[in-house]
């Protein structure tokens, strides 16, 4: 029986931690003692180095590797390598390199059970790659009220036996209002069912909010992942109808046996006194690049989007200022990714203002109440 025993590399954030010197000596003692083969990780969770335990989007895939090949050279031990090798091409590249002796993916196979049968076809262009969002995964850890994980990727994961598609015997049109995320996993599952699927996307395109998601520091996965959906759902023989809009005619025209509505959400605006004004933009115009923005810039929120919006205008040049009402930022993100983007936001030199409510915006500035008294943030444009 081989002995596989899982390692860090070294210790990220951790005073007098373990150097990768010391992890090398520690592995050939293993080595000794009768371990076969070294499966090296990296991270912890008493630190910011929980972003490598389970590594989100923001960490590039592969980022392990190296440290990797490194132990293995200079222990001459069988080593895995692990960490964000989420695709086909990586792992193989990965191996051609002889970096490692074998890599092992995890998420990877909850985004999609059958990654290793579709790569062994070669059909690599039909398989559900895993994007690193961490929310159903390692987050869903963090819900009590979770039952199990779930994937962003995979809906079925955990619940394969309620989910399984089967080929119906009485085809029928079913129209899909929206041709983001939604509308495209609907299409797909009904294809693969053998319904006719149509779908109808306003837009010049499909994709929706996970392009305008791609659009953000680090996540261009997510928008490369819903273009290799609008392909697949292609391939399958779904609709695809751009530049349409459902309306009641259209649907009296076609007479679908169903109609499903994606057609997904808009962003809340706020009722702030000035929120009309000209020097008022939203997020997904920005991150979509409909509005240039430059100068002196005030992001009204702190979570996810708003957290994300400050990242793209700091790579930009603007100086940013975020106001958010709760206690801390990035409170709607899980462990990993809110250490990622709070690293970021420092890194980037965002000012973060925490238990600040905006009152007004008015011209050249934003207007808010914190600690009982009136506060006010500039915004210049070049």
């Amino acid at each position: 029986m081989p002995l596989f025993m899982r390692i860090d590399a070294h210790d990220d954030y951790l005073e007098g931690g373990l150097t990768i010197e010391e992890v090398i000596e520690f592995c050939k003692l293993a080595g000794e003692a009768g371990v076969d083969v070294l499966d090296v990780s990296r991270g912890n969770i008493i630190s910011a180095a929980t972003k490598y335990e389970v590594p989100p989007i923001d960490i590039p895939r592969g980022f392990n590797i190296d440290n990797a090949a490194r132990i293995r050279k200079e222990t001459g031990m069988l080593t895995i390598g692990v960490g964000r090798i989420n695709t086909a091409e990586l792992a193989e590249q990965i191996l051609e390199e002889d970096k490692v002796d074998m890599v092992v993916m995890g998420r990877a196979q909850l985004a999609d059970s059958q990654f290793c049968n579709k790569a062994k076809a070669g059909n690599v262009e039909d398989i559900d790659y895993c994007v690193g969002c961490d929310q159903g995964c390692l987050d869903g850890f963090a819900d009590e009220n979770c039952p199990q994980i779930t994937c962003l990727r995979n809906p079925a994961v955990g619940r394969e036996a309620e989910c399984k598609i089967t080929r119906t015997e009485k085809p029928e049109t079913v129209l899909i209002a929206g041709g983001g995320i939604a509308g495209l996993e609907a299409a797909i599952i009904l294809r693969q069912r053998g319904h006719k699927a149509i779908i109808c996307e306003a837009s010049d395109k499909v994709g929706g909010q996970f392009l305008t998601a791609g659009e953000a520091p680090r996540k261009a996965e997510m928008k490369e992942a819903v273009i290799a959906m609008g392909k697949k759902a292609e391939r399958l023989g779904a609709d695809i109808r751009l530049n349409t809009p459902v309306t009641k005619e259209l649907i009296a025209e076609i007479k679908p046996h169903t109609v499903f509505n994606a057609i997904g959400a808009e962003p809340l605006i706020p009722g702030i006194p000035g929120a009309d004004l000209a020097c008022v933009v939203n997020s997904h115009d920005v991150l979509n690049g409909k509005v240039n923005v430059s100068g002196n810039v005030v992001v009204i929120g702190g979570g996810m989007v708003g957290m994300e919006v400050a990242e793209y205008l700091a790579e930009r040049g603007c100086k940013v200022t975020d106001l958010e009402m709760m206690k801390e930022y990035c409170a709607d993100m899980g462990m990993a990714r809110k250490a990622c983007v709070m690293e970021s936001i420092a890194l980037a030199g965002i000012e973060a203002v925490t238990e600040v409510t905006v009152t007004a915006i008015k011209e050249g500035k934003v207007v808010g109440q914190k600690d009982g008294a009136e506060v006010e943030y500039l915004v210049i444009t070049q």
